[in-house]
């Protein structure tokens, strides 16, 4: 249980912190899915997953590694910050989701389809939450090859973690019926510097090409559906301090007209070059 009078104080963002942003994706994140009309048994494990993946997603920043960077007021100095590998929190948290995730379906008895896959997905969710889904062997290959490197960073990281807040954050979110789950943090650490590597890089390696060998689309559709609700939960807090912007009905030929407007396509002098060129790229894209 999470002390009333306890004082959290790590930051996610300047301004923000950790504890209000993993709870706010976490919510954010459950809202989305469970908001849609999904014809599927599991149903309710997707939306607690999305919960679980939005509470951990950002562990990692508990390390005085980032707090160091997020608090660092000269830009050159934080830039240079930035660039260290211990300061880099997506792999380790991924590594904290993926265990937390196997935490969560042992306590709640749950196994067979969806579950079956659900950490692996987690996991590549969360690593990839800063950029783009990539192909999912690839980035189960990488962890295994690069293990050693992987791991020294991970253990640095994992030893200048404020525990003590960690454990205080995640005590807090846990309510309501996950409020019995015990997600430790000392286990799952010791996990992530013993086995789970090796978890990854073979059983769910084999699991992930038992899957393309089936053609089950499946896996595919949840993996993405999960990425976008975090993603989205991730940059309406981050970005807009959770405000829910009302989507506009703008027209398809907006930028053409735009473009028509300004003679993007006539004047290329200065930077109009460059965006004729940017533009002309997109739209390549979208063809092909």
């Amino acid at each position: 249980m999470a002390s009333e009078s306890y004082s959290f104080k790590l930051k996610s963002h300047p301004g923000k912190l950790l504890v209000d942003h993993l709870q706010n994706v976490g919510t954010l994140s459950r809202q989305t899915i469970s908001e849609k009309v999904l014809n599927m048994d599991d149903a309710d494990l997707l939306t607690d997953a999305a919960y679980i993946i939005g509470i951990t997603h950002d562990l990692a920043k508990g390390t005085s590694f980032f707090q160091e960077y997020i608090n660092e007021k000269d830009e050159k100095r934080k830039k240079s910050l930035k660039a260290r590998e211990n300061t880099h929190h997506g792999l380790l948290s991924a590594f904290f989701t993926y265990a937390a995730m196997k935490d969560y379906l042992s306590w709640s008895r749950r196994s067979g389809g969806l579950a079956d896959y659900l950490p692996i997905i987690s996991f590549l969710a969360v690593k990839r939450h800063h950029g783009n889904l990539s192909n999912a062997l690839d980035e189960i290959s990488e962890v295994h090859a690069e293990r050693e490197k992987i791991l020294k960073t991970a253990e640095e990281q994992i030893n200048s973690m404020d525990l003590v807040e960690i454990k205080e954050i995640l005590s807090l979110l846990l309510t309501g019926e996950m409020s019995d789950l015990k997600i430790d943090v000392d286990t799952i650490n010791h996990y992530i510097l013993n086995g789970v590597s090796n978890d990854i890089g073979r059983r769910d390696k084999r699991f992930i090409r038992s899957l393309g060998s089936k053609g089950d689309l499946y896996p595919y559709f949840v993996t993405q559906f999960l990425y976008s609700a975090l993603l989205d939960a991730d940059k309406t807090d981050a970005g807009l301090d959770g405000v829910n912007l009302k989507r506009l009905d703008l027209a398809e030929d907006l930028v053409d007209r735009y473009r028509d407007a300004h003679h993007f396509s006539t004047n290329l002098e200065n930077i109009n070059s460059l965006r004729n060129q940017i533009y002309e790229e997109a739209m390549e894209s979208v063809k092909s």
